[in-house]
């Protein structure tokens, strides 16, 4: 047991991913929601509207609805991992979100991050995520 954390504190891993067919187009997305003991509390994959979306707002959306199911599994401390270096990179102030689109998805992203006692986005490389990424390819077909 991690005696630094209370009792009511839960700490989570998200994976998340999402991609197009064509980009701009037919958008999918998956997250993988693991406790702190690396088992899965909650799996995710479908296609989503609106059509067309990009590849970039696509991983954005996944990671959305990711956050929202940890704070439904009442998670307070979280860390997000992504494959996309973008959403890593804006979230953490290392380059800038200058899309309006792009901007009202970093909004929601801290929005319900703002719910978390801790969030973290990092970036993981594609073989890290290479389960979320098959889950979302699995929209495709």
């Amino acid at each position: 047991m991690d005696w630094s954390m209370a009792e009511n504190e839960k700490e989570g891993t998200l994976y998340f991913a999402g991609a197009c067919r064509p980009n701009p187009g037919h958008a999918g997305i998956a997250y993988v929601l693991y406790d702190s003991h690396g088992y899965v509390v909650d799996e995710f994959n479908s296609l989503i509207d609106p059509y067309p979306l990009s590849s970039n707002a696509a991983h954005y959306r996944a990671l959305i609805d990711g956050l929202r199911s940890a704070s439904n599994f009442g998670f307070t401390h979280i860390v997000a991992c992504g494959h996309l270096e973008l959403i890593s990179n804006q979230f953490n102030g290392r380059c800038a979100c200058r899309k309006p689109n792009m901007q009202r998805y970093q909004r929601k992203v801290r929005k319900i991050g703002s719910f978390f006692e801790d969030l973290q986005i990092q970036h993981v490389s594609e073989d890290e995520n290479s389960y979320t990424r098959s889950l979302v390819q699995e929209c495709f077909m």
